[in-house]
């Protein structure tokens, strides 16, 4: 997560691979089932969806309410370059004059690092 403090964002989430469903739960977010994406900050679900690009989506939603007209994704290993190109797509459409950019960095650990300023 250190790398996108660095950039000075002003919030940042995190949806990490460790994170994803592996069976069913109940969380503060609603009931998962494996395979489920979890998008969490901190040690709260606050997003469950049927994938890691709708989870990321939820999150990117959730970091926007408050405003921000930059969104930086750190993509990390195993994660497809589709997750990208959706969440690009979703914040041109439903959020205008917010800037996304991502950056294939291939870290461990967590699928997406998200930060927006």
């Amino acid at each position: 997560m250190r790398a996108v403090v660095d950039t000075g964002a002003a919030h940042v989430m995190v949806l990490p691979n460790g994170y994803v469903a592996a069976e069913e739960a109940l969380t503060w977010a609603g009931t998962c089932k494996p395979g489920d994406g979890l998008g969490i900050a901190g040690d709260e679900v606050l997003i469950v969806a049927d994938d890691v690009a709708a989870a990321a989506i939820g999150l990117v939603d959730l970091l926007l309410a408050s405003g921000g007209d930059l969104v930086t994704v750190l993509i990390g290993a195993g994660v497809t370059e589709d997750v990208a190109v959706v969440l690009e797509r979703h914040v041109h459409d439903h959020h205008p004059g917010t800037e996304l950019v991502s950056y294939r960095t291939g870290h461990r650990g967590d699928a997406l690092l998200i930060g927006v300023e």
